[in-house]
């Protein structure tokens, strides 16, 4: 996440009003977790990252939405 997404979602920039670096990872509050599910989504539909932006390794992508699935 920190190669491919903070750059737009991060301390610099806070793209889509999303900024992961303040996203709390309390996955027990219903709101949050919906959060993370849209993330999650959007890189599996191929949304994220936006097509002038490096695209995530396939290893990469499964990383990230494996982790959020998990939580």
């Amino acid at each position: 996440m920190k190669r491919h997404c903070m750059a737009c979602h991060g301390e610099r920039k806070e793209e889509g009003e999303l900024r992961l670096d303040r996203l709390e990872r309390d996955f027990s509050n219903g709101q949050i977790a919906g959060r993370w599910r849209d993330v999650a989504d959007r890189i599996r539909l191929g949304e994220m990252p936006p097509e002038d932006q490096p695209k995530l390794s396939a290893a990469d992508a499964k990383a990230i939405t494996d982790w959020i699935t998990k939580q």
